[in-house]
Formats: structure tokens, C-alpha cells, sequence
């Protein structure tokens, strides 16, 4: 445990070297700085990270840290909806970032981000589609008290659990022109986690028996 503490300060003092105007830009490539509004690769993700390291460490130091980050966060738009590239990333960041503050601005933020996510049609995938644009309606919904973030959530599941492909002894999820393949980012084994985690059990336990043979 001390030696990953101490791995997590080394970070954060490094992200304090890194910080620019409410961004943390990557190190030798473009993406990253404040214009990107991804959780892969924007700042959302290290205002996650700060706000686990203060939940963590209890150093108040770490909210001042994030707090431009997360302003930044709150005034973007654009990219997909999905969880890894888009609003679904930013929505679970906002709702996360509230739930340490309390801060009804960042609420409002939240709440504004997972809107958008009502009525998009994506991919099945957990990194830019349905299944991890479903688990954030689920965290927000459930997190904020916006059933109709839940009921969207379930919707989505279940068009997900009757869309899965039978193969052998199972179900499989295949992103349309897009390489097979059974990972958690954007294959079988992310929609079934979120298909479980929303109570899809049948759908969920196919597509784990068809991992179990790939």
C-alpha cells in the first residue's frame, strides 16, 4: 500500500508540472489539451483521478488541483456520446465531481451532459457506444435521483440483450464495420458486463459462455 501511495504523489506532482489552463496536455501528441473533450484523453480523466486521490488522501490541496480541470469539463461540448470519447465520460466525471462537492452547478453540468445522451442510437460497445453509455445513465441516474436516466438505461439494455448474434453456445456483440472482437472495450465482454450490471442475467451469462469458448 505504500509503495502505490507514494506512486499516486509521484503522479500528482507530475500533473502539477503538466497543468495549463484547466488542461493537462499530453506529452508529444495533440490530443489531451483543453479543447479535447474525451475521458480517454482529455481532462476529464485526470480530474478523476485528482478526485480519487483526494478521496483517498484527504488532502484538500487535490480539489484546488482539479477545479480548473472540472470547469473545463463543465463548459464542453462535442465529440460522441460514448463513454470513453464523449458525453457519457464527461457525465460520469460531473456526477462523480458533485457527489465530492456538492456543488449544484457541477450538478447542473452533469445532468446537462447525461440529457444528451437520451437519445442517441450508438454502437453496442462499451468504449464509445450503447453499453458504456448505459452504465453511465445508470451511475448518473441513480447518483442524482433522475429515474429517467435509469429507465433510459434499462431501455437500452434491453434492445442490447435481444440484439446479440447467437454463436455456438452463446451471444456475441459485433460493432457494425468494425473488426470482431471479445474485449471489454469494444467487444462482447463490455456489453455483457453492462447487461449484468442492469439485470440483463440471460443475455449476460450467453455472452460470458460465448467468452468462455473464444
Amino acid at each position: 500500500m505504500r509503495d502505490a501511495l507514494a506512486a499516486a504523489a509521484a503522479v500528482i506532482d507530475w500533473l502539477r508540472t503538466r497543468a495549463a489552463g484547466g488542461a493537462w496536455p499530453s506529452v508529444d501528441v495533440a490530443e489531451g489539451g483543453a479543447d479535447d473533450p474525451t475521458l480517454a484523453r482529455g481532462p476529464a480523466g485526470v480530474v478523476l483521478f485528482l478526485l480519487r486521490a483526494y478521496e483517498t488522501l484527504g488532502d484538500e490541496s487535490l480539489l484546488a488541483d482539479a477545479a480548473p480541470g472540472l470547469a473545463t469539463v463543465a463548459a464542453q461540448r462535442g465529440g460522441t456520446a460514448g463513454l470513453y470519447s464523449g458525453a457519457a465520460g464527461r457525465a460520469y466525471v460531473l456526477a462523480e465531481a458533485y457527489r465530492v462537492t456538492g456543488d449544484n452547478r457541477v450538478r447542473a453540468a452533469a445532468v446537462a451532459a447525461a440529457e444528451t445522451l437520451l437519445t442517441h442510437v450508438e454502437p453496442p460497445d462499451l468504449y464509445d457506444g450503447l453499453a458504456g453509455i448505459g452504465l453511465v445513465l445508470l451511475d448518473v441516474g441513480r447518483s442524482l435521483d433522475m429515474p429517467s436516466f435509469t429507465d433510459r438505461a434499462h431501455e437500452s439494455a434491453a434492445a442490447l440483450a435481444t440484439a446479440g448474434r447467437p454463436v455456438r453456445e452463446g451471444l456475441r456483440w459485433v460493432p457494425e464495420g468494425r473488426p470482431e472482437v471479445p474485449n471489454l472495450a469494444h467487444g462482447t465482454a463490455g456489453v455483457a458486463y453492462f447487461l449484468a450490471v442492469a439485470g440483463e442475467r440471460e443475455a449476460a451469462l450467453a455472452g460470458g459462455a460465448y467468452l468462455l469458448l473464444t
